[in-house]
């Protein structure tokens, strides 16, 4: 949560997006995708 507030983002909307992504990526996928500074440009504020 504290990286979230320090990249400018909602706490609840990084859990919900996590939450929603993680069961939908594979073996192979990278976690990374996960960090908040990879996607914070597509999360709604």
């Amino acid at each position: 949560m504290e990286t979230a507030k320090v990249n400018g983002l909602s706490p609840y909307e990084c859990l919900q997006f996590v939450f929603e992504t993680l069961p939908t990526l594979g073996e192979e996928d990278d976690l990374g995708t996960l960090l908040p500074w990879r996607w914070k440009d597509t999360l709604p504020i």
